[in-house]
This record gives C-alpha cells, sequence and structure tokens, in this order.
C-alpha cells in the first residue's frame, strides 16, 4: 500500500503546478484532473468517508487522498493493538452489510500486516484495511471506492 500511496503523491506534486490548484493555509491540496474530478491531499480524514471507513478513535491521521467522492486513501497511526482496530473496522463493515471477500490472516500464520477487503453485495462498494504494528504503535491504511 505504500507504493500507491507514494505514487498518488508523486502524481498530486505533478499536478499541483498545473491550473486549478488550490493550498490552503492548513496545507490541504486541492486540484481539478483533466476530466474534471476533484482531487484532494491533506492530513485530515474527508468528511465525505461513509461510517464504516472512519479511522478508529483517537487517531492521528497522517495523510488523506481523496479523488472526487469515489475513491479515498486514508492512512493513520494509533496507539491501539492492531487486533483492536481490525476488530472496529471489521465491526462496521458488517454494520454496512459489507461481505469480507479477502483475509490475508485467513488460514496462515497471523503475524506482520494483516489485510481484509470487504464489498456490498452488489459488488458496487469495496472497502479494504491494512493494518500493522510500526514502532510500538498500529499503522492503517483505508481504501475506499463506490
Amino acid at each position: 500500500m505504500k507504493p500507491m500511496i507514494v505514487i498518488a503523491g508523486a502524481a498530486l506534486a505533478l499536478a499541483a503546478c498545473g491550473p486549478g490548484t488550490r493550498v490552503d493555509r492548513g496545507g490541504k491540496v486541492t486540484l481539478k484532473g483533466a476530466d474534471g474530478t476533484m482531487i484532494t491531499a491533506s492530513k485530515q480524514a474527508p468528511d465525505n468517508l461513509p461510517f464504516f471507513a472512519r479511522p478508529f478513535q483517537g487517531a492521528e491521521v497522517t495523510s488523506a487522498v481523496v479523488m472526487g467522492d469515489k475513491v479515498a486513501i486514508v492512512t493513520y497511526t494509533v496507539a491501539a493493538p492492531p487486533e483492536t482496530v481490525m476488530a472496529f473496522h471489521k465491526t462496521t463493515a458488517a454494520d454496512a452489510k459489507l461481505d469480507i471477500i479477502q483475509d490475508s490472516w485467513g488460514a496462515v500464520e497471523r503475524s506482520g500486516s494483516h489485510v481484509i477487503s470487504f464489498r456490498d453485495e452488489a459488488g458496487r462498494s469495496g472497502y479494504t484495511v491494512t493494518v500493522q504494528p510500526i514502532s510500538g504503535k498500529t499503522q492503517v491504511t483505508l481504501l475506499y471506492g463506490r
């Protein structure tokens, strides 16, 4: 997931030089893509995320890239244990009636990063959560698309 964030960041940096780019005092960068899609990068969780894609309570958002109202990538760190954070995301996904379509800890040794992908019954919305312990905290990457 880190390469995706680096690529998205590099694309935003290159596009930021073009017309239609705005940078506010809080460091939020907004630009308009060639197809008219608004792309925003910041260190704040987007207001329009669905309830199941919200960061865990007490999280510090380290990056957020939102492409229109269709796709969002949010990375955050939190002091809670990885299994507690993943349980939170599994519960909110279940509340939204999203099904697990892939679980990296399905039938293998449970160590390192834990990745779960969810999808709605119609296959229109998808959501992937990656949780990993880093330096005594939990780093989480949320990828949401519809």
